[in-house]
């Protein structure tokens, strides 16, 4: 029989009657290997050696929103790899499905403070199973949650928003800590004993947490490796085109480099797509939404389950105010946020997500002043193995001082819902973006799997008059890749070309059929400002399916813009992009086609032929629409395409608008601009909230022409029915290059 002192007789003390109503939460972390598919225990499980498999992948450790684990992931990469491999091994980021009910002592300590996220407590750095530090020492947090010090307010569950990075600065991005046994030793000297008088807060399996006998539980929804999410087994040898790399050591061997950071943290180097432009915040939350909708196409092997929508997360979760004192007593309540299910303080009654504690409403939370000491209470030791080797941790500093406005905007969470629905990726520079369509049922067809659709004939016949002879194609190297293709320099009868292909190994008749309606619609625009599509080639394997499409031998638009100035590069030299521009766009709507991702980035400029517009995956042959929020990027969208509501042409119109400010500034839109309110630089979710309500508009250079400024402002009017069509804004532009040309 041991001696324990036990956080019951606390909890009891202040807890006036009132327990915390049970969160649940999706959260990612970062591990060394996938975890084991336990058939009889119906569940995955850590496979981590000597370990007990339920407990070693909650057994006091950290995890990250789903939406933020990038950030760890993109520091680490950064430390060096003489074997060639990453740091800790990491190769594999699950998924979890965790329920949360908090020690009523631990809310009744952290509940009011503004410096917390709201139901959570202090968040404790833990590594290798332990919060003691690596240098040695035993952070006063750490000897609470050991019961060690005077004070004990039970294995509560940490959180803290990581507002920014030297590595590269992402939203949404919040860190839990999950005290479990032995708080105070690494996974290796953990012993039974030591498990038995510090049982943590891990209910054991199958037990639901009440705050009282456990804090949490969790299940494993299922993982997403690595080198597929960042497009490394995309990818082939330098010298042999025909092999893909089988990992991330034989890419890093062949030597390319996946992600690097120079100058100092002012640039940094990557020969992955996935990877471009680390430091730059919006491509970051691009690459976030990237993981989630790999997993909900790659969540098709057997057994994973797929994210639940954040609005069926909200549904049924309680409302903030039950469970967080200052979520009830703000003037506005608080709204959940992000697959994690954080409660935002709100700040306006204008946000439909909000939920505020009714008037007539009494909570009666707990409180210290009620607390005593806890008294010693018998209980029988229970055995339970020690981890051996330890799992990866997604570590962190100590916690960051008050929580800014705590992942703002149930804006970007609507945005990156929707989003998810369209199951649509970035593409490379010089692709084509992928067709929008349901991947829900997505199987690798060349691991020997059964396609979604394998009994569905592709139909070709709209392909049969662009087809080319495949005997006059040659295919050089890879320039870009996308999630679920590849676009190469090639040539076709000796002129140079850009081929797109699908990745053999994520080929199904489904992406085979969206492929070919994609290439017939490029095929049927005919306009010197678009892309040319020159033809479609294919052999009696469908995977073989190609599109050969013009070659354009300079960078996008954002990367000119990027390179030069606005002194460097005078509006003369703009009015031909702005004519291009509007030309392409202009043959679009002229056939009722919507392009729906116009932006810089999908620009692209030819030494001889200028700019020309490209990128058509997001395009649909229809005047009006009602689509889901998520194809472009959300400081091109128009307030109409972010609420969800019908849209037209017209929304490209406001995308252009958005291009001309670029065209002025160089800049992205909104980039440095500050809340008035605060004088606090806005970050993208309280920027896209901003947008779809119309409440911003961007700003210009004081060298921005008169008549560009209006025609910017009248083309980003919030009502769609008052901006110009493509031809009036054609017009305008003419006559000024007529001007200039005088």
């Amino acid at each position: 029989m041991l001696r324990l002192a036990t956080w019951m007789a606390v909890l009891v003390a202040v807890s006036t009657g009132w327990k915390m109503q049970t969160i649940r939460s999706i959260q990612a972390r970062v591990q060394n290997s996938p975890p084991l598919w336990n058939a009889t225990m119906g569940r995955w499980v850590g496979n981590f050696a000597g370990s007990d498999p339920y407990i070693s992948p909650m057994d006091t450790m950290t995890t990250s929103s789903v939406e933020g684990a990038l950030q760890y992931i993109q520091s680490k990469l950064t430390s060096g790899d003489p074997n060639c491999t990453r740091n800790k091994n990491m190769s594999s980021i699950w998924i979890y499905d965790i329920k949360v009910v908090q020690p009523p002592a631990s809310v009744a300590l952290f509940g009011t403070l503004s410096a917390q996220v709201p139901e959570y407590g202090l968040f404790v750095d833990m590594i290798s199973g332990s919060c003691v530090s690596s240098t040695g020492t035993i952070p006063d947090e750490c000897r609470e949650l050991a019961n060690k010090s005077d004070a004990y307010y039970g294995p509560y569950v940490g959180a803290t928003v990581k507002q920014g990075s030297d590595y590269g600065d992402y939203n949404d991005t919040v860190w839990f800590s999950y005290p479990n046994s032995c708080v105070l030793e690494k996974y290796a000297d953990k012993t039974a004993e030591c498990r038995a008088v510090q049982p943590g807060g891990l209910c054991p399996l199958g037990v639901a947490p009440d705050g009282v006998n456990c804090t949490f539980n969790y299940t494993i929804l299922g993982h997403i490796p690595l080198d597929d999410l960042v497009g490394i087994t995309n990818m082939t040898f330098k010298n042999d085109s025909t092999r893909y790399y089988k990992d991330r050591t034989e890419f890093c061997k062949d030597g390319r480099i996946e992600y690097r950071v120079n100058d100092q943290g002012k640039t940094t180097e990557s020969d992955l797509e996935f990877w471009k432009d680390g430091l730059n915040q919006t491509a970051n939350s691009v690459r976030s939404r990237k993981l989630i909708d790999f997993y909900n196409t790659f969540r098709n092997k057997t057994n994973m389950v797929e994210f639940p929508s954040i609005g069926s997360l909200r549904a049924n979760n309680p409302p903030c105010y039950v469970n967080s004192p200052r979520c009830a007593s703000t003037k506005y309540g608080c709204s959940r946020t992000l697959l994690a299910q954080v409660c935002q303080v709100c700040t306006s009654a204008n946000d439909t997500l909000c939920v505020a504690k009714p008037p007539n409403t009494t909570i009666m939370f707990p409180s210290l002043e009620k607390a005593s000491a806890p008294p010693s209470t018998t209980i029988t030791a229970a055995p339970s193995p020690a981890p051996t080797e330890a799992p990866s941790s997604v570590s962190t500093g100590a916690i960051i001082g008050i929580v800014l406005g705590c992942l703002a905007a149930a804006g970007l969470v609507f945005y990156a819902v929707r989003r998810r629905q369209t199951a649509g990726r970035r593409p490379s520079k010089w692709s084509i973006r992928e067709t929008t369509m349901d991947t829900t049922k997505f199987v690798d067809h060349m691991a020997g799997g059964p396609t979604d659709d394998a009994d569905d004939d592709v139909n070709l016949e709209g392909l049969e008059l662009l087809r080319l002879d495949n005997s006059k194609l040659l295919v050089n190297y890879l320039i870009g890749t996308g999630a679920f293709s590849g676009v190469w320099h090639g040539s076709y009868d000796n002129e140079p070309v850009a081929v797109k292909k699908l990745h053999p190994n994520k080929v199904t008749h489904r992406h085979i059929q969206a492929f070919a309606y994609e290439i017939s619609l490029m095929g049927s625009f005919d306009s010197p400002y678009i892309v040319r599509c020159f033809g479609a080639t294919w052999t009696d394997k469908l995977e073989d399916l190609t599109c050969v499409m013009e070659y354009m031998d300079s960078a996008d638009l954002r990367a000119v813009l990027a390179r030069t100035t606005p002194e460097t590069l005078p509006w003369k030299n703009k009015l031909s992009f702005m004519t291009h521009m509007i030309g392409g766009l202009g043959h679009l709507h002229a056939r009722n086609v919507i392009h729906r991702d116009f932006k810089s980035r999908n620009l692209l400029v030819d030494s001889r032929k200028g700019l020309k517009l490209t990128d058509f995956g997001s395009s649909r042959e229809d005047i009006e629409a009602t689509m889901t929020v998520g194809v472009g990027t959300f400081r091109w969208m128009a307030p109409e395409v972010i609420q969800g509501h019908q849209y037209s042409v017209a929304a490209d119109i406001y995308s252009f608008g958005m291009t001309l400010v670029e065209l002025d500034t160089h800049k992205l839109p909104y980039q440095n601009m500050k809340n008035p309110a605060t004088g606090l630089l806005m970050t993208d979710t309280s920027i896209v909230l901003a947008v779809g309500q119309g409440a911003i508009q961007p700003t210009f250079s004081d060298i921005c022409p008169d008549w560009i400024r209006t025609l910017a402002l009248q083309c980003i009017a919030v009502n769609p029915e008052i901006r110009p069509t493509a031809d009036q804004i054609r017009q305008i532009i003419q006559s000024q290059v007529e001007r200039y040309n005088q």
